[in-house]
């Protein structure tokens, strides 16, 4: 959408001045009363005003600039990065199908199969080569995945598909490097993992984690490992696995065996570079760091576990993503290397779930082979994070991404660090009229304590704190006093312990939202108010320094131990329950580069707790021998089971349960996991939770499995909760809101047992019931109090079934539930239309502008609204650039699977399919880094269908959805547009007794919006669309009035009307040739001039008193002009469609609608005539003079005939009417000879002067005889001495010659008929061998084909015409011909059997001959 600085009026204003060119040309008047007549003006201030008014009333506003993010679709020469699947057996699969993990498989086997997959993708890649592709190779997979990746040109995609061998082709996906959002010590209490290695004995030994991120440093003082002896990887394993399977990474430390930049494509595996993250290391940290905690080092979760440094991300600090293909080589040579668990924190916001994607086949065929995949959830909440809270009857809130949408990885959400919020009270030494509150989470006690209570103070003034704003500065053992802007908290905390301060207190000087979580950088921070910093500034430059800190708040923060603000909600767009478990994400300290700590927040510093924790469960369950025979991919499974079993369900501050949606089966509990003597999973899929998906019943049921893997019984109390959303009331008449809490559905029945016991080693179902029928859905009034509304469809419907352990060191289980009661197809796709009168939820009102208003539609890409009243959009599709297409501005509330922007007529019928879309995904916030609208600018419709514009009237833009569900009904959401190209009529005159100006107008489109009125060139005022008349004051005694008329499509029409307009107009049809008495020459066009172009040029000259309204020739109007005599003047052309006699109507009518016309008749005469003789090319010596018949033929009744220069014949009619009639006359024409060559012009002309010639040449000499020549190695036939062409007889042969004359041999082809010409080029007959095959030319010469009689032998030709032997079938009879062609009758011996052939030649079949008996082959039956 391209901005546009000027109004949308433009199309009226440019009719208004090109109507004023017109109505500024005035008649040929004395110069007496020119004085008195209106004279052109000033036309551009005349458009000048009206786009002044335009611009004070317009209601279309142009859209930002950030529309222009509708990204463009691909053409076929763009570079697009694929993934090409290749036919064949994947190893891993392989591998799995033998119920091995892939590092178990024999080295000799992994050779064999490494092979048989290189050869299947040299295959492919050769035939890519011999087709023409070109393709730059990428990664290459061999394990998980039997392919390659590259970059093709679009248009080559199907290409490749089609290519024998290649099984499908992906388009590679776009992930972005994490984000963050603004202590690991503390997070183990959260998880148990402590417990887990104390009383469990398990820290990974052993266990390798491949962490898939933005790199990892392997020389941290915290990256070891205890005893190297229980490694899995050693340097000479990986040396090994590097040479045996080409791998480009290499061995680096024993914690971390491997590394590879796959992005880079080198071996700098640190995460460096400006700006560097170090997400990649915090991640492995977290997972396995293995440090001294009493000297400041830290644990992961599996600290002694082994790290695979798979760097996916780039370190150039232009390119902040990665493609799917580049994380799928880290996933291949992950499962090389043997990795036991594989951590991803990365994803893709709201995205779907693609279950046939390349990656998607990978994760699969990991997880198939015994490895647990740890996906972070995300950071973006829901759809309205940061915007508002979400309708309560949109329910389809959820963002989490890929890869966590994968049914087999574990999708992790995030909940808070131990963090406790901070309040200090400061003051300054000397100044009693001063105090303030800092709030962060950082305690300042220790360091108060190290100061005495006592710090210096240096305040940067309005400087930022970047490092520069440092230099020269001071600040060691100081606190420095900073102000809120652009620079991030973080940065300027970082700067200032850089530069050497103690601690740094943060103003709010923007007076942006206040924070009290701020905080746990380098140095300790606290923020205070506007006004606080204001004071605090002053007092500092008055030289009062010295500041006191005493802690006077501490409170545990909202976020401590519960879900994250920022944790994305499920769940998937199919109902799926994503995520599926919880561990800390906010505020984890873990290890970066260099030997350094910091802290972060994110779902991707939870997922890595959960990859820990799969490592500690992965180690127990391959040392435990009670799962030996447990498939690879069943205790990869059972590990899931274990962890979402044994995850404890988290409470909000109110003790209500988060939603499953939000928490999954809750916070990661890696103790309990490795010691539960029970797990427990839906017995319908074996799964450790329920996805009812959509139901209408108010009943449902969920019945489950209890297994006990000990040999002691053990029994649990059943509790069940059943929740829904809550929903608030904002304001009166409003949409409910979501209130994002997790409420107890009121009387929902429950039944289901209290208690089960597993009895040991045995397994027990039980079921629990939900009816629904007298349910009540909670909520809170506008005055914040508690209600219950009645059961309503399209609501979630969720909960846990969670079994207490009566024993009191058994850990409990949950299994949590998630369904939709109503139909997952209702809730709207598309958000509402507030031009419609529907609540929008993404309202951008003020988003492009303060006070902006903003429409759902486009028109031109301007926000339009309805017409008044009509309430339609409309537009004149004319290609003016005003109002020409239309284009929809939505939003899109949920993941479609597919949208369709269609044009439908007024009974709704589809015409046009402007563009279909498919998986666009909703839209949503994520605190200002999402979209909230949706807009391409292809989806504007132009007003045509079949590349024609329509006709007006009623038409409607519909915006046609899916969701991604099986069996989901289309939305449809319907705009009516009304396509208007007609300008409104308008009758205008002026009343002397009123002194106004009225009008009727003829208006059936859009309606009439405005109406200009001018006098005489000079701008009166603007009425209203509705109104009929203007009183013009102090008229003059002659003026032209112009009344503009607009309409809401951007048609416009001008009428005029006259003050004291007198005289009638009058036409003078002349270029301004004058004869000698000084009148006018009639000459443009002569009157019955005749013209032999049926395009007749038209001038001349009109005179009025006022001015004009228009001319018209032949029925179009003119433009006027004056000379320089001042003459009003026109200048045209007419064009007509056939000869003959036409008029052409000249037309003036002035002002006042008084009128003048004439016609003037011309004649059209673009065919030539017609010259018919026969003349003989040669004639004998003795003949002196020739005497030729001459037929003359025109259209028209005249004639002017030549022969050479002599004028033999002119005719012509006299009448006008005669004239047009057709003539043929014969005339006699006598030509005399001389010896040798004789050349004749004949030359006739008609009335148009169109010229017919016709060349004789007549020879005068004796006949030359026929001869043959050669020229250049060919021969020809000259007959009479020019070259002979076709067939010709030469003593008795026959000869055929092409058009050029060359004699021919070989086969011929004429017409459809073949001959054959020998070398001599006579025709050939009879017999004729020709490349080993017989053929016969019958005496005519034409080749033969079918059934032939030479003598009294019978013969068979094919259809080529070559002689057939042996068996034949024609018309359903056998035949056998001999080997000389001849047909066979008689018994005929062949190929071991004795055949009867008739006298016609025709086998015998089924019957005796000769006593013979002949069976169904014909065969002679012995």
């Amino acid at each position: 959408m391209s901005k546009k600085n000027h109004n949308k009026q433009r199309k009226i204003a440019t009719y208004a001045l090109a109507s004023a060119l017109v109505l500024s040309n005035f008649s040929i008047v004395s110069q007496a009363s020119a004085a008195t007549t209106y004279k052109p003006g000033d036309l551009d201030s005349k458009l000048k005003q009206y786009r002044e008014y335009q611009k004070a009333h317009q209601s279309m506003k142009t859209a930002d600039s950030k529309l222009n993010s509708a990204k463009a679709s691909l053409k076929a020469t763009d570079k697009v990065r694929v993934i090409v699947e290749v036919d064949g057996q994947t190893p891993v699969e392989y591998a799995t199908k033998q119920g091995k993990l892939f590092k178990e498989l024999a080295e000799d086997t992994k050779s064999s199969l490494a092979s048989k997959v290189d050869s299947q993708q040299k295959s492919v890649k050769s035939k890519i080569t011999s087709k023409g592709i070109k393709i730059d190779y990428k990664q290459q997979y061999a394990t998980a995945f039997n392919g390659f990746s590259g970059e093709v040109a679009y248009g080559d995609v199907a290409k490749l598909e089609a290519i024998a061998g290649v099984k499908k082709v992906y388009l590679a996906n776009s992930y972005n490097r994490p984000v963050l959002e603004p202590n690991m010590k503390t997070s183990h209490n959260f998880i148990q993992s402590r417990d887990t290695w104390s009383d469990s004995g398990f820290k990974g030994e052993g266990m390798v984690v491949s962490v898939i991120d933005t790199g990892v440093d392997p020389s941290h003082r915290d990256f070891k490992i205890t005893d190297t002896k229980k490694d899995d990887l050693t340097k000479d394993g990986v040396t090994k696995l590097v040479k045996d399977n080409s791998l480009k990474g290499k061995f680096y430390t024993d914690k971390v065996p491997y590394g590879y930049n796959y992005y880079d494509q080198n071996n700098t595996i640190l995460d460096l570079g400006p700006g560097a993250s170090m997400h990649g290391m915090h991640v492995a940290g977290t997972v396995a760091a293995n440090g001294d905690e009493a000297k400041g080092g830290i644990k992961g979760v599996a600290p002694e576990a082994q790290v695979l440094a798979m760097k996916v991300f780039s370190n150039d600090p232009l390119f902040p993503s990665t493609t799917s293909d580049i994380y799928l080589a880290a996933i291949d040579d992950s499962i090389k290397l043997g990795a036991d668990v594989l951590n991803m924190s990365l994803g893709s916001t709201a995205s779907f779930y693609e279950e046939n994607s390349a990656e998607d086949l990978a994760i699969r065929r990991a997880t198939a082979n015994g490895i647990v995949c740890a996906v972070s959830a995300g950071n973006s909440q829901h759809l309205g994070y940061g915007w508002d809270d979400p309708f309560a009857k949109n329910p389809d809130i959820g963002v989490v991404g890929a890869p966590g949408l994968n049914p087999d990885t574990i999708s992790v959400a995030a909940a808070g660090n131990e963090a406790y919020l901070f309040q200090h009270a400061i003051t300054l030494e000397g100044n009693t009229n001063f105090s303030a509150v800092g709030k962060g989470i950082d305690d300042w006690n220790q360091l108060v304590a190290d100061n005495g209570g006592k710090f210096e103070l240096v305040s940067l003034g309005a400087k930022l704190g970047t490092p520069e704003d440092y230099a020269g500065l001071d600040v060691k053992g100081k606190v420095v006093v900073v102000p809120r802007g652009s620079l991030t908290f973080v940065d300027k905390t970082t700067n200032a312990a850089a530069a050497g301060a103690a601690g740094i207190i943060v103003w709010n000087a923007t007076n942006g939202v206040p924070y009290d979580n701020q905080g746990g950088w380098d140095a300790p921070f606290m923020f205070i108010s506007k006004a606080e910093g204001e004071t605090l500034n002053a007092a500092i430059a008055a030289g009062q320094k010295n500041l006191k800190v005493s802690q006077i708040k501490k409170s545990e923060s909202p976020e401590m131990g519960r879900m994250t603000d920022f944790t994305s909600w499920g769940t998937t767009p199919s109902l799926e329950m994503k995520p599926e478990i919880t561990a800390p994400g906010g505020n984890i300290y873990s290890t970066v580069n260099n030997d350094k700590y910091a802290l972060m927040s994110g779902t991707s510093m939870a997922a890595p707790h959960v990859a820990g924790g799969s490592a500690l469960v992965q180690e127990y369950l391959q040392a435990d021998k009670r799962f030996k025979d447990l498939s690879v991919a069943d205790r990869t499974h059972l590990a899931k089971v274990l962890l979402m079993n044994t995850a404890k369900v988290i409470d909000d501050l109110g003790g209500q349960p988060f939603s499953p949606r939000r928490q999954g089966a809750g916070m990661m509990q890696t103790h309990s996991a490795v010691t539960t003597p029970v797990y427990v999973v839906n017995k319908s899929n074996g799964e450790p939770k329920v996805e009812l998906k959509d139901f209408q019943s108010k009943k449902f049921e969920m019945t489950f499995t209890a297994k006990n893997v000990t040999d002691k019984a053990v029994t649990y109390d059943v509790n069940t909760k059943v929740l829904t959303d809550s929903f608030y009331q904002y304001e009166k008449d409003a949409p409910d809101y979501n209130a994002l809490e997790a409420g107890d559905m009121k009387d929902a029945k429950i039944d289901a047992p209290k208690t089960i016991t597993v009895p040991a080693g045995k397994s027990v179902d039980f079921t629990v019931k939900v009816d629904l029928s007298k349910a009540k859905i909670p909520g809170y009034d506008l005055e914040g109090k508690k209600v219950f509304r009645d059961l309503k469809e399209d609501i979630f419907v969720e909960g846990s079934v969670n079994l207490k352990a009566q024993g009191e060191k058994t850990p409990n289980l949950t299994v949590p539930y998630v369904g939709f009661y109503g139909k997952w197809d209702n809730p709207s796709i598309l958000d509402g239309f507030k031009d419609l009168g529907e609540d929008r939820f993404f309202d951008v009102t003020g988003m492009f502008g303060a006070n902006e208003p903003v429409s759902d539609m486009l028109i031109d890409d301007w926000f339009q609204a309805p017409i008044p009243e009509k309430n339609v959009w409309t537009i004149s599709p004319d290609g003016d650039g005003w109002n020409d297409d239309v284009n929809a501005f939505p939003s899109f509330l949920r993941n479609a699977a597919e949208v369709q922007f269609n044009i439908l007529d007024k009974d709704e019928k589809l015409l046009r399919r402007v563009k279909t879309e498919t998986q666009v995904r909703k839209n949503y916030y994520n605190g200002g880094r999402g979209e909230v609208y949706n807009y391409e600018t292809d989806r504007a419709w132009d007003g045509k269908v079949g590349g024609k514009t329509v006709k007006d009237g009623l038409y409607y833009y519909e915006i046609k959805s899916v969701i991604d569900y099986a069996g989901a009904k289309w939305q449809s959401k319907k705009v009516p547009v009304l396509v208007d190209l007609t300008a409104p009529k308008v009758e205008a005159t002026y009343d002397a007794e009123k002194g106004a100006v009225t009008w009727n107008t003829t208006e059936e489109g859009s309606g009439v919006e405005v109406y200009g009125i001018w006098v005489n060139g000079v701008f009166q005022d603007w009425v209203d669309g509705k109104a009929t008349s203007y009183v013009i004051k102090n008229a003059p005694e002659k003026a032209v009035v112009e009344i503009l008329a607009g309409d809401y499509a951007q048609n416009v029409s001008v009428e005029t009307a006259a003050i004291g307009d007198v005289e009638m107009p009058l036409i003078y049809l002349t270029d301004g040739t004058k004869d000698s008495s000084g009148e006018y020459v009639s000459n443009t066009p002569e009157a019955y001039g005749a013209y032999n172009t049926r395009t007749v040029p038209v001038k001349g000259i009109v005179t009025d008193d006022i001015g004009l309204k228009y001319v018209k020739v032949a029925g179009k109007e003119v433009p006027l002009k004056k000379d320089k005599a001042g003459n009003l003047t026109f200048s045209t052309e007419v064009t007509f469609e056939k000869d003959g006699l036409q008029g052409i109507f000249i037309e003036a009518v002035d002002h006042s609608n008084k009128s003048f016309s004439i016609t003037r008749y011309v004649y059209i005469d673009t065919t030539k005539g017609e010259i018919n003789v026969t003349a003989p090319e040669r004639v004998d010596a003795a003949v002196k003079e020739i005497t030729l018949d001459v037929n003359l033929k025109d259209n028209h009744s005249y004639l002017d005939f030549f022969v050479d220069d002599n004028n033999v014949l002119k005719k012509s009619s006299d009448s006008e009417v005669d004239m047009q009639k057709a003539i043929s006359q014969n005339v006699k024409v006598t030509l005399p000879l001389e010896l040798g060559e004789n050349k004749f012009t004949l030359k006739l002309k008609d009335i148009a002067g169109n010229e017919t010639i016709k060349e004789l040449a007549i020879k005068r000499a004796n006949a030359e005889p026929s001869v043959w020549k050669q020229e250049n190695g060919s021969w020809y036939y000259y007959v009479d001495s020019k070259k002979a062409t076709g067939w010709v007889q030469d003593a008795g042969k026959w000869y055929y010659l092409a058009k050029d004359g060359k004699m021919q041999t070989g086969w011929v082809k004429d017409g459809n008929t073949w001959y054959y010409l020998n070398k001599s080029g006579a025709m050939a007959t009879g017999w004729l061998l020709d490349g080993g095959k017989w053929y016969f030319l019958n005496k005519s010469g034409a080749m033969a084909t079918g059934w032939v009689k030479d003598g009294k032998t019978w013969y068979y030709l094919n259809k080529s015409g070559a002689m057939a032997t042996g068996w034949l079938l024609d018309g359903g009879k056998w035949y056998y011909l001999n080997a000389n062609g001849a047909m066979a009758t008689g018994w005929k011996y062949v190929n071991g059997k004795w055949y009867f052939l008739n006298s016609s030649g025709v086998m015998a079949a089924n019957t005796t001959v000769d006593g013979y008996k002949l069976g169904k082959d014909g065969a002679w039956i012995k």
